[in-house]
């Protein structure tokens, strides 16, 4: 992998691999195995635009998990992200 993983000087960085496997297809890997399948919106996969909006999502949720099972811990909750392609 690059520089931008895990250290005992940097434990915050992250990094990925993108591997293209298909005509405007890809496959983005990172260090811990897991794979995430990016297009160009012609395939089912994820874009670019929509694994932001999912990256935003995931953020959001795992924070309101952190902060609302010192409490009592949510059952279950959906996040929904939106934008618009400019």
């Amino acid at each position: 992998m690059t520089t931008a993983d895990p250290t005992p000087e940097n434990p915050n960085a992250r990094s990925i691999a993108l591997t293209k496997v298909g005509e405007g297809r890809y496959k983005a890997t990172n260090r811990r195995g897991g794979v995430v399948s990016v297009g160009s919106g012609d395939d089912p996969d994820f874009t670019p635009v929509e694994l932001l909006l999912a990256a935003l999502a995931g953020c959001s949720a795992i924070d309101v998990d952190l902060i609302t099972r010192k409490r009592a811990a949510a059952t279950a909750f959906d996040v929904r992200a939106e934008g618009e392609k400019v």
